[in-house]
């Protein structure tokens, strides 16, 4: 009797699972939009059912050859909790299973100064970067599901601010000019990870601080998408299709409104369309004003439309300022900015 190669069994059983069609045609359409040509890639991998479900459907798309030539997996150690010790050699584990290389990296983002959250991401994704460029891939994939994209969108909404950022994470971004960030579990909910390791028996750890009530991610989590899903049980499916239409939208008024999008030239005119859907200038606003330019968008889209022949200047920070005259914006750099010449 020949015996089980359980490497084998398990590849076999993930390539074959819906899922992993799933993660194939999201990573051909919406991360890279060329149909053959997925770069190699690093898989971030913390332990968890949906990095561990993403690295398992991995090393089977590539098994198949239906996915990238080279795959490695990267664990980010970022010594904040004494459990990820443990977890991090589970994920080790696997990978040797899988037959996939395994690379560690530590940072250690208690030790920067202001927020530990955002140094933590800082350094995480910095470390992923150095990875794929040590290993000369092209891309870092990780496992942001569409629950995550639900909770994005809600503290983007309930926040304010950039009224974009209902958009949520995208499908894909750069992080430096040779690698890539592609998120293809994006509109796949995490019940459906968690119930593809559990039928494959991938080993997953449960990190208890992602549920942290005192976090603003941990309070949805545990008082508010309970009941959400409940109630609509596709809704994070729902927000993620959503998103990426808002997203999509932006990016196409961005291109409208300047077609070079190396120009620098911060200004724009009302055109017509503006004028047949007032509630759309807010938004051009925010996609054409600089990066660094602060400001109410709806109160300069409300002076906008007044179309008042005398020139008027807003603050628009630090930096910048905005000169309305009639039906005509621009943004511009105050005398004095630090590298203004």
């Amino acid at each position: 009797m020949r015996a089980v190669d359980p490497h084998g069994a398990l590849v076999l059983r993930a390539g074959r699972h819906p899922l992993a069609h799933e993660v194939e045609r999201n990573l051909r359409l919406w991360c890279t939009r060329h149909p053959t040509a997925i770069p190699d890639a690093v898989v971030a991998v913390s332990g968890g059912a949906d990095s561990m479900a993403l690295l398992t459907i991995m090393a089977a798309l590539q098994e198949r050859g239906s996915g990238p030539a080279r795959i490695a997996a990267c664990c980010v150690h970022h010594h904040l909790r004494p459990e990820a010790e443990r977890e991090l050699e589970t994920v080790r584990a696997h990978c040797e299973l899988l037959k996939v290389p395994f690379f560690r990296r530590d940072v250690h983002p208690a030790e920067e100064p202001g927020n530990l959250a955002a140094a933590a991401r800082r350094l995480r994704y910095e470390a992923l970067t150095e990875c794929v460029t040590q290993e000369r891939m092209g891309a870092v994939l990780t496992a942001h599901h569409a629950d995550d994209q639900l909770e994005t969108v809600l503290m983007a909404l309930c926040r304010g601010g950039a009224s974009f950022g209902v958009g949520g994470m995208r499908w894909s971004r750069r992080l430096s000019e040779e690698v890539v960030l592609m998120r293809p579990l994006l509109d796949i909910p995490k019940a459906r990870l968690v119930s593809f390791a559990e039928e494959l028996g991938v080993p997953w750890h449960q990190d208890a601080s992602n549920e942290d009530p005192d976090s603003a991610r941990g309070m949805l989590r545990t008082k508010v998408l309970p009941h959400l899903l409940e109630r609509w049980p596709k809704a994070a499916v729902h927000v993620a299709h959503t998103a990426e239409a808002i997203d999509g939208m932006g990016n196409a008024l961005r291109m409208s409104q300047r077609a070079d999008p190396e120009n620098k030239d911060y200004r724009f005119e009302l055109g017509g369309m503006e004028r047949a859907i007032p509630e759309v200038l807010p938004y051009l606003i925010q996609l054409m004003q600089p990066p660094s330019a602060q400001g109410d968008g709806r109160y300069w889209a409300e002076e906008l439309l007044r179309n008042d022949p005398e020139p008027r200047v807003y603050d628009a920070g630090p930096d910048w300022e905005l000169r309305i005259q009639g039906g005509e914006a621009q943004f511009t750099e105050r005398a004095g900015r630090p590298g203004r010449t």
